[in-house]
């Protein structure tokens, strides 16, 4: 009974011993594909965020030191600006729009 059990708990170690270690998940950058235990690995390139921001002032493109016209008449020319970002709009690398309701 001894040796029956002590083979049994040799071929399950073996069995489990047996498996490729290494990064099992796909969207990493160094990926094994014969790999059958993830050994935690995996490497991820960083993430990158293109943003691209177009000013307005009253409908009219903005840029620093141009001279604007305000709704009293009078020449403005804005030296510093603070934006805030309303209503974005999240594009992928194909330009197809995503569900900005995902994103904070």
């Amino acid at each position: 009974m001894k040796i029956r059990f002590s083979f049994i708990l040799i071929l399950t170690l073996f069995f489990f011993s047996c498996k490729k270690r290494g990064c099992t998940d796909p969207v990493s950058s160094n990926y094994d594909e014969n790999a059958e235990i993830n050994d935690g690995t995996c490497e991820y390139a960083p993430a990158t965020v293109q943003l691209n921001l177009h000013h307005l002032y009253n409908n009219i493109p903005f840029s620093f030191d141009s001279i604007y016209e305000d709704d009293f008449g009078n020449n403005i020319q804005f030296s510093r600006a603070t934006f805030y970002m309303g209503n974005p709009i999240y594009k992928d690398s194909s330009d197809f729009i995503l569900d900005s309701s995902n994103y904070y």
